[in-house]
């Protein structure tokens, strides 16, 4: 080979340095490079250090012995990563074919090169007694200077083995509510969670195994939610129960099984407090899915003239308040009559009649989702759009949208026709609502509108029959409006 000690030393230096920078690389991109590719910078760097043992035979026998053990070790970690990649990585891909946590794959691994290595020393000519003892010193000093990361990693072979949860599960682990989120990842030391403020948050895993851990996800999916308001006591619990349970169904995330329940929970000084439950799934959408159920009780409770109940208080400007209620009033009833004087059929009533009709009738909300009408039921409400968009459906096939000053239900109202669509929000909507009492009150007074109503609403479904290419001649337009008259005759009891 080469003639001198000092040859030896300088190709056993050269070839050290290939180790070394192969290492090195191997290192800086061990989490960069996909799939096995790591697996190949260890393997080259066993080659660099086994490729000058031959050429070592010069070398002094301490430092020749040093560097076959060396080589020997580092070509049987890469022989095991290699061979744990193909095996574990690709064919059980990572051990999930088998059920395995990365946590239990990674001690699994570090077993088996362990092993490997005190083989492949005690092979390459190593005295176990040393090994035994270093192995010793090394473990009590890492166990002394580590004990924090060493309880880490316990408690994270604990929560793997009793597994608490899944990646992917929504875990809440103290009494901070914003201590709730989805469980990304779980590793040696700690598991990271992202809560609902799209944070992410590293909890080390000796706080998880000491909490008692709560999982949305288990055993099923599905999770309660609960919301609480409350109603005066001249209201009836039943008739509360009934409103709100209509007004949650379908409402966004709700799920239908379980069932939406309404409970009494309590009896207080200003009212009677009710517990909404509800289920869901949508662990990242909690918050407005709850806002939605909010929304749709107020909405519910308000179109039936159900105020919330709240602790009351004494207020002196007692005349101030009622001016500024009545103020509030009169708006309202300007802004009804500026719509009703857009409606056709309404104009047979004449002006003193369209005040009190605007006088009368109610205002309702409804949020965005819900059905105001549907097809194919009863119905004795007129109404006119204030604000929004809604949705008309024929079959659940969209047909029409209205918006801003345009009405539905009309036929409903003066015939008592069932409802030939379905009107769905699709946003949150203001409605102004005519009930079949008042709109028969005012009729009855002046019963003799009711043959230019008649007309008036024979002729629009004439024009809305021809713009669909079915137009209608005079006669037939005639014989509809007499026929119309009779059955709104017949419906408000005028002879």
């Amino acid at each position: 080979m080469h003639g001198t000690a000092q040859d030896a030393f300088v190709i056993a230096q050269h070839h050290l340095a290939i180790a070394g920078v192969t290492l090195l690389l191997a290192l800086l991109f061990r989490r960069r490079t996909p799939g096995g590719m790591k697996e190949v910078f260890f393997l080259l760097a066993g080659f660099a250090l086994g490729a000058g043992a031959p050429e070592l035979e010069a070398m002094p026998d301490g430092l020749e012995a040093t560097l076959d053990l060396t080589a020997a070790v580092c070509l049987t970690i890469a022989a095991v990563r290699v061979g744990w990649t193909l095996v574990v990585g690709l064919l059980l891909n990572d051990g999930a074919r088998l059920g395995l946590s990365r946590l239990t794959v990674d001690l699994l691994q570090a077993g088996a090169v362990l092993l490997a290595s005190l083989y492949a020393a005690g092979a390459a000519g190593a005295d176990p007694k040393t090994l035994a003892t270093t192995g010793g010193l090394v473990t009590a000093g890492l166990t002394f200077s580590l004990q924090q990361t060493l309880s880490d990693l316990v408690a994270g072979i604990m929560v793997q083995g009793q597994r608490p949860f899944r990646l992917g599960d929504w875990i809440q682990y103290d009494d901070n509510s914003a201590h709730i989120g989805q469980v990304v990842e779980v590793n040696w030391r700690a598991t990271k969670v992202v809560s609902l403020d799209r944070v992410e948050i590293t909890v080390p895993n000796s706080t998880l195994a000491r909490a008692s851990i709560v999982n949305f996800h288990q055993p099923t999916k599905a999770s309660r939610r609960s919301i609480y308001f409350a109603a005066p006591y001249d209201v009836s619990p039943t008739r509360v129960q009934d409103l709100v349970l209509e007004a949650i169904k379908g409402s966004e995330g709700v799920l239908e099984d379980p069932a939406p329940s309404v409970a009494v929970f309590d009896f207080n000084d200003f009212g009677v407090k009710y517990w909404v439950r509800f289920f869901l799934e949508e662990q990242n959408r909690r918050d407005m899915i709850d806002s939605g159920v909010r929304v749709r009780i107020w909405n519910a409770l308000g179109r039936a003239g159900i105020q919330f109940a709240v602790p009351r208080r004494h207020v002196e400007l007692v005349e101030d308040a009622e001016g500024r209620k009545t103020h509030r009033h009169q708006t309202d009833e300007e802004k009804r009559l500026v719509a009703f004087k857009q409606i056709d059929f309404l104009h047979a009533l004449g002006d003193q009649a369209m005040v009190d009709l605007a006088r009368r009738c109610r205002t309702q909300q409804y949020a965005r989702g819900e059905t105001v009408v549907t097809q194919g039921s009863a119905g004795r409400d007129f109404y006119v759009v204030a604000s929004g968009k809604l949705a008309v459906n024929v079959n659940n096939s969209p047909v029409a949208q209205l918006t801003d000053s345009q009405f539905f239900g009309e036929m409903a109202l003066l015939t008592g026709e069932p409802r030939s669509a379905s009107v769905v929000c699709s946003t949150d909507c203001t409605l102004y609502v005519v009930d079949k009492d008042t709109f028969r009150e005012i009729v009855l007074k002046q019963p003799e509108v009711l043959q230019e109503v008649s007309r008036v609403v024979a002729e629009r479904q004439a024009a809305l029959a021809a713009k669909r290419g079915a137009a209608q001649s005079r006669k037939q337009t005639d014989e509809a409006a007499v026929n119309i008259g009779a059955l709104m005759k017949r419906l408000f009891g005028v002879g």
